[in-house]
């Protein structure tokens, strides 16, 4: 196996590679980087186990040459701190099964690397239904839900995101047992119904790169995987087992007051008041005593209080309220409201707050309230 590429591509190319590589000893060709020169092309692998990234570097003049097919095994944090301080152009050779040398400019290297035969097949998906989707689609159903997800605990399903398909409709969930993030897209694709949970970590790598996407996204569902491939990136997702809650059962159908706010002019009020609200549970508490004003209130025995009234666009049913809750959660659901204005619905002191942008129900965030 050799090849001939430009630093700066090769770079781009292993970073993101090497980022999905793991450290653990116990498997150790996981530490390491896959290249293979096939078909024209060179392909680059890196996993973790949970989740596979496979990216593809077309022949392209001037930045890539193929000179000889096969596949090296490379330490993917050593190799990629090594061709970090190279010149411009940079020569990789297999030399034998599990050995490589590097050449760049008057530089020559000779690294060990592990044997390419022990690497893992990728998951197969020629018998797998796609869903094709938008970028802005795909990315938007993940950046308003993923955050609420759990980020560690005793249940590893609510460290996932739950995506179900029906009836032409993708719902992706997440929750942490004290917020809910859901988010409803229609799709074309009657055909495919399934409910699966997709590990937080590999939805968070996959919102990064889909930012830089140019092409529509493909979802293929396999037995053990969900697989997104994009032009020249694929990324392989192992489902999380287990059974995930069924959210429908948390959302309140019966609310005592409902109130419209301005969403920007709301949430920097969250965040004025998160700057004084105690740090252990960042807490703020909401009041309504009339029919066109809201109070936020917060305090810490360490930086002070703060209070400030913020006017309400309508307001219903009932008019006195007071509610505790967490103001980061409060704020991190905002931040995904693209409307300029957001409903708050109450059902009461002690039952969660109902978060959604006005005019658009395919988007809500429940929020638990906190004892004061």
């Amino acid at each position: 196996m050799e090849f001939v590429i430009k630093r700066d591509l090769f770079i781009k190319a292993a970073t993101g590679i090497s980022g999905m590589t793991t450290k653990q000893t116990l498997s150790p060709v996981l530490s390491g980087m896959l290249l293979v020169v096939s078909s024209g092309n060179l392909t680059l692998v890196g996993s973790n186990s949970d989740i596979i990234m496979k990216q593809v570097i077309p022949l392209c003049s001037n930045d890539l040459l193929l000179i000889e097919e096969g596949s090296v095994l490379v330490p993917a944090k050593l190799f990629l701190d090594i061709i970090k301080k190279l010149p411009e152009t940079i020569n990789v050779k297999g030399l034998s099964h599990c050995q490589i040398g590097i050449t760049s400019g008057e530089i020559k290297l000779r690294i060990n690397g592990l044997n390419p035969d022990d690497y893992p097949e990728l998951p197969k998906m020629e018998a797998a239904q796609a869903i094709t989707l938008n970028k802005s689609e795909i990315s938007a159903l993940f950046k308003q839900t993923a955050f609420a997800a759990a980020k560690n605990g005793t249940k590893p399903v609510l460290c996932g995101i739950n995506m179900s398909i029906s009836e032409g409709k993708i719902r992706c969930a997440a929750t942490n047992s004290h917020r809910l993030a859901s988010k409803l897209l229609q799709i074309a694709n009657q055909d495919i119904r399934c409910s699966i949970i997709l590990p937080n970590k590999g939805i968070n790598a996959l919102i990064r790169i889909l930012d830089h996407a140019e092409s529509d996204i493909s979802l293929f569902l396999t037995d053990n995987y969900m697989i997104f491939q994009m032009e020249n990136i694929t990324m392989y997702l192992r489902l999380v087992e287990g059974n995930y809650p069924d959210i429908s059962m948390l959302i309140p159908k019966v609310h005592q007051t409902e109130i419209s706010v301005s969403t920007k002019s709301f949430l920097e009020g969250i965040e004025r008041a998160s700057f004084v609200a105690s740090n252990r549970n960042h807490t703020i508490q909401l009041i309504i005593n009339s029919e066109t004003e809201l109070l936020l209130v917060s305090a810490s025995a360490e930086l002070g209080e703060i209070s400030e009234r913020q006017l309400m666009h309508s307001i219903k049913n009932e008019l006195d309220l007071k509610i505790t809750f967490d103001g980061v959660f409060m704020s991190e659901a905002l931040k995904t409201i693209q409307t300029t204005e957001t409903i708050l619905r109450f059902g009461g002191t002690m039952r969660s707050i109902l978060v959604t942008p006005s005019g658009d129900d395919s988007l809500l965030h429940l929020i638990s309230p906190v004892r004061a």
